[in-house]
């Protein structure tokens, strides 16, 4: 009899033993998929940042690749009307060094050409230098980024920016306004200047003004102005 209940109480044993474990087992497993969902979750979300970062990047690139060449179409253009000017200047002083010549063999003397119109004043031309289109923007409203909808043809109280466009409109070089209110910038940099600038000195809370030391650049992405040089400054 005490063999019997010996065996009995060593099965039950056995059980919560085999039970314990199973409980062990079914937790080691939990776990192990739950550190594997959240690897894989940062490992996604990882790879989605690094893929929008190659959108951008590709974008940006074929935006200039298209810049460049209507650059170059440009100057294709005025290269081919510069070499018919050229060859109709050369025309026409060959047809000037000829007329001594046809004069001489005739035995005719010269004949000196008079104006028509002694009176007449020759054109002067007058080349004037083409003012560079400006926008004025604010501050930006994300990392290298403004938005076109901020943008004004004039200048206002908020503006801290201006852009000269090039003749494509579509990019140009972009710099600080040093006239402009710096106050609210100067007391939150990160927000108003660090995102586009490059700071030449450290900052200091006692300064009270901005000056340029090379501009940056932008180009045209949709809806925002994207900063693909930043603005070089130093604090005074």
């Amino acid at each position: 009899m005490y063999i019997t209940i010996a065996n009995v109480l060593l099965a039950q044993e056995v059980t919560e033993v085999n039970h314990a474990s199973n409980n062990l087992i079914w937790i080691s497993i939990t776990v192990t998929s739950i550190l594997i969902t959240i690897v894989c979750f940062v490992t996604y979300m990882r790879t989605k940042k690094q893929l929008k970062n190659l959108k951008r990047e590709f974008k940006t690139y074929r935006n200039r690749s298209h810049n460049q060449k209507q650059k170059q179409d440009h100057l294709i253009r005025e290269n081919e009307d510069l070499k018919k000017k050229l060859e109709t200047v050369e025309k026409h002083v060959k047809e000037e060094a000829n007329k001594p010549q046809e004069n001489s063999n005739t035995g005719k003397p010269k004949e000196v050409d008079t104006p028509l119109y002694p009176d007449e004043k020759p054109n002067v031309v007058e080349f004037k230098q083409i003012s560079k289109e400006k926008i004025y923007l604010p501050s930006p409203f994300e990392e290298l980024r403004f938005s076109v909808e901020d943008s004004k043809k004039e200048r206002n109280e908020t503006s801290l920016y201006v852009i000269e466009l090039d003749s494509e409109e579509n990019s140009g070089a972009i710099k600080i306004l040093e006239d402009a209110n710096f106050k609210v910038a100067l007391n939150s940099p990160k927000k108003y200047l660090e995102l586009v600038c490059i700071a030449e000195n450290a900052h200091d809370i006692k300064a009270n003004g901005i000056v340029n030391c090379k501009p940056g650049k932008v180009i045209l992405e949709a809806q925002d102005w994207v900063v693909t040089d930043k603005i070089h400054i130093k604090y005074v």
